[in-house]
């Protein structure tokens, strides 16, 4: 348990980091712009378009219809709904370091549920030193989210076989 907790907070401080030394201009060739976009819609609009009629989100046309699962965009909306719609950058990015935090603690803890603590030391060292792990807490892409949701689905799947 005490190698769940040190990986997660180590993850959490390095993602942190990044998160805080990255331009925080909004770049829209960089950021999840499409999933910020329709965020934006849900939460201005109410509705699951392209991009909302107001602010300043660079997006897809604006009368077409999103056609993509909504369920990034609802995680990313009921953040919005929270922190506002004006700077939404540092706190969905803080968001997503929460994320990589709590990826790290689960896949910590089902390698040591599996295989032990050898394993679970092996698996903490892997993936602090993984960049790729960094780079997602940056950007509002849904792969961070997927991860961890696979992760927990996983973790949940053993314990049950377990019992």
């Amino acid at each position: 348990m005490r190698l769940v907790i040190i990986f997660t907070l180590i993850t959490f401080f390095l993602a942190l980091n990044s998160v805080l030394r990255f331009d925080n201009a909004y770049q829209p060739e960089q950021e999840g712009d499409r999933y910020l976009g329709w965020a934006s819609a849900l939460v201005l609009e109410g509705e699951y378009r392209g991009c909302p009629t107001i602010g300043y989100f660079m997006c897809e046309d604006g009368t077409q219809r999103a056609y993509r699962l909504p369920v990034y965009p609802m995680l990313l909306a009921g953040a919005l709904t929270l922190v506002g719609t004006e700077y939404p950058l540092i706190p969905l990015r803080l968001l997503q370091a929460m994320g990589a935090a709590l990826l790290t603690g689960v896949l910590v803890g089902l390698a040591y549920r599996l295989s032990g603590s050898i394993a679970a030391l092996a698996t903490g060292l892997f993936v602090v030193f993984t960049p790729n792990l960094y780079l997602n807490a940056l950007f509002l892409y849904t792969e961070l989210t997927f991860t961890l949701l696979l992760a927990v689905l996983l973790t949940r799947m053993v314990r049950v076989w377990a019992s």
